[in-house]
């Protein structure tokens, strides 16, 4: 047997072979030191990234708060100092009030969608819930807001939620008119015709009520009638009077139907038409006028303009009497002690007598 032995080259003990080996490890080692810098600057930048992006987040959230905390202040000066000095400004209705105030603020959800922080939910919604259960009302600056400073002199002529004072009522009333609010130009007609917180002056009645009329307001149309019709401030003209009642009665004023319905059948400013006159008192009843239900009564009960018939007669006595006509429980008193037993000395007949038109002016 031949025995080789091992060439020195070959033999992986060698101090050459252990050095080559460790100068692999080095470098692998090396080479996973690079990977881990490398990946650890790309976790640090991801980093970065992430915080740099929920910073901004929050940046905008707080401004969002900021905003939102901002609005809630001004809200609340605003009632607190509309509490302090209700009669400087204007009582609304509470949906009106919720409206104004969403108009007014951005506290709405889509203002505040980013935020996460439930306890500004929860201050946030108790501040809306506060400003939503003030009673019925809210209170607003009128600025501007002709209808606002009429109703505000309706409750100061009421004394509903202020205390009651007619110079105030007169006041906002006057500035409502001045800024265009035709029921308060009729209001300050009516005042004037009264002497109401003013000194009494028809003229100026009628030139409230004629400034309203020509804006369509119905009320002070047949309130401008009333006064052609009677002369009151200016010179007396039925025929005028006749053309406001056609125009009130046309925009739906039962009171005005009433008017005309007097004017025919006394042929005041029209030919004399105990049917046209009829139509309009029905017309006006129909439209819950209780004088006009009563007038239609009495027509019923005469055979004026209509066939005589005292069951119809009593109807209409009733349907006014039960909407408040004092007159015409009186006439159904009588109807009960028997119509045809009375004597015609106690009343004269309309067709002599006619009807009078409705005295008092409209509000």
């Amino acid at each position: 047997m031949v025995l080789v032995c091992a060439s020195p080259n070959t033999d992986t003990h060698t101090p050459q072979a252990h050095d080559t080996f460790e100068s692999d490890v080095v470098c692998a080692f090396d080479e996973a030191t690079a990977l881990l810098q490398a990946r650890k600057a790309e976790l640090l930048a991801s980093s970065c990234a992430i915080r740099t992006e929920k910073t901004a987040k929050l940046d905008a959230q707080k401004e969002v708060l900021r905003s939102a905390s901002s609005n809630v202040r001004e809200v609340l000066k605003k009632v607190e100092g509309a509490l302090a000095e209700a009669d400087q400004f204007t009582l609304l209705s509470a949906s009106q009030s919720v409206a104004a105030l969403r108009q007014q603020t951005v506290l709405r959800p889509e203002s505040v969608a980013p935020c996460t922080n439930a306890t500004l939910f929860s201050s946030v919604g108790d501040v809306r819930a506060l400003l939503s259960q003030i009673p019925l009302m809210c209170l607003v600056s009128p600025g501007d807001d002709a209808t606002g400073m009429f109703n505000l002199g309706v409750r100061y002529e009421a004394g509903t939620g202020v205390k009651q004072d007619g110079t105030q009522a007169v006041s906002w009333f006057r500035r409502a008119a001045e800024a265009g609010n035709t029921s308060a130009m009729n209001k300050l007609g009516v005042c004037y015709k009264k002497g109401t917180e003013v000194e009494k002056d028809d003229p100026q009645a009628v030139s409230w009520f004629k400034s309203a009329a020509e804006a369509n307001n119905a009320l002070a149309m047949n309130n401008l009638g009333l006064c052609y019709s009677n002369g009151i401030g200016v010179e007396q003209d039925v025929k005028q009077a006749v053309s406001w009642y056609r125009r009130a009665a046309a925009a739906g004023n039962a009171k005005a139907m009433n008017n005309l319905g007097c004017s025919f059948f006394n042929g005041h400013g029209v030919e004399k038409d105990a049917t046209h006159a009829i139509s309009w008192f029905r017309r006006a009843a129909d439209a819950g006028n209780t004088t006009a239900m009563r007038y239609l009564g009495e027509c019923y009960e005469d055979g004026t303009g209509v066939e005589k018939d005292a069951t119809q007669a009593v109807s209409w006595f009733k349907r006014a009497a039960e909407a408040g006509d004092a007159e015409a429980l009186n006439k159904l008193a009588e109807c009960k002690k028997g119509m045809g037993s009375r004597s015609t000395s106690r009343r004269q007949p309309r067709g002599s007598g006619g009807f009078k038109n409705s005295a008092g002016v409209q509000h």
